[in-house]
């Protein structure tokens, strides 16, 4: 999950957002949650190598939740740290890569 607040929009699966979130992405108890762990907040402290794969049939997290993390990670690595990072998208896979 890059953005957790949208995940919350754009999930399939409602269950775990209110589970591990505290709520919908409009309630309070979430958005206080969400402040204090979204990975987006934090991009600016990102350092650490990242291997992001996703699949292009996950409805769980949404392809762009992926190519924003790499996204960010590229801005990173760009601008300051020196970040490697590389973005591989299985078209035909979905939340779980099981056909490599």
């Amino acid at each position: 999950i890059f953005d957790a607040t949208y995940n919350g929009y754009s999930t399939e699966e409602l269950f775990f957002f209110d589970h591990n979130w505290g709520g919908r992405p409009w309630d309070e108890e979430a958005k206080e949650v969400l402040g204090k762990f979204n990975p987006i907040n934090y991009v600016d402290k990102w350092s650490t190598a990242q291997l992001v794969i996703h699949g292009s049939k996950d409805y769980r997290l949404p392809e762009t939740d992926g190519i924003g993390a790499f996204h960010a990670l590229q801005q990173c690595a760009y601008l300051r740290r020196g970040v490697a990072t590389r973005l591989v998208i299985f078209p035909d896979e979905n939340h779980w890569v099981l056909n490599v």
